[in-house]
């Protein structure tokens, strides 16, 4: 077991975002976190990347107790994440952010011209490769998203955490994203992919769990869970 969330809770004044939820992730596996807007799907991830400490619960990931730690320690213990609305270092190129991920979120002390060339590889891999020296504000969405996944990936992740990388693609470009993602988990990163394209998410899980007002209303395979009357009712409409 890579990840293990036990009954975590937290609360905004009088509203609770997410409600006792608990899963766990093996490693190797694609989780599709779905659920309607204001669900709890990215407190979900704040919780379990370090921005936010739940009110009551424990998070475990690779056998180590997280909960309450920094973002960046959590970082560094191999569970990286991506933002819904992506924030790169508009003023450094490609590679510089890629390298940022590379010299601060890794432990393994490599040196600059060690991070210079892991960029190189990584932007290849993410589909920028060529466009390391372009500066970050110079891409548009799509290449502002393969910049922030490559910034993960540059960590060094066991776990990576993607929020809606597919939001706003074309098809053919979310197709692009799809085949991404594939490569990702080939490479032996494991996954939590929150998600509204449908189509997407069902390509690419192994599993799917589903939040509704913050807690965790079903849980399997994806053709058992779209055949769940609340998944239904909840999510996909009557």
């Amino acid at each position: 077991m890579l990840l293990d969330v036990k009954h975590i809770t937290k609360a905004f004044g009088g509203l609770v975002a997410v409600q006792d939820l608990a899963f766990t992730v093996e490693a190797g596996e694609v989780i599709g976190l779905i659920g309607p807007n204001g669900s709890g799907k990215t407190t979900s991830f704040h919780l379990i990347s370090g921005f936010l400490t739940p009110d009551q619960g424990e998070i475990e990931f690779d056998g180590h107790r997280i909960t309450g730690l920094k973002p960046h320690k959590v970082c560094q213990g191999g569970l990286a994440r991506t933002f819904q609305l992506t924030k790169p270092f508009a003023e450094l190129s490609a590679a510089q952010n890629v390298m940022v991920g590379g010299l601060y979120g890794d432990t393994t002390g490599q040196t600059t011209r060690q991070a210079v060339k892991e960029s190189e590889e990584i932007l290849e891999f993410v589909g920028l490769g060529g466009r390391g020296d372009t500066p970050a504000e110079a891409f548009g969405t799509v290449g502002r998203k393969r910049i922030e996944i490559a910034r993960a990936l540059a960590t060094k992740p066991k776990m990576l955490l993607l929020d809606e990388m597919m939001s706003g693609l074309t098809r053919t470009e979310m197709a692009e994203a799809l085949a991404l993602v594939r490569a990702i988990r080939d490479s032996g990163v494991t996954l939590i992919v929150v998600e509204h394209v449908m189509k997407a998410i069902l390509e690419i899980s192994d599993r799917l769990i589903v939040l509704h007002h913050g807690e965790k209303i079903a849980e399997g395979i994806p053709a058992e869970v779209l055949k769940n009357q609340a998944v239904i009712e909840a999510y996909l409409g009557e």
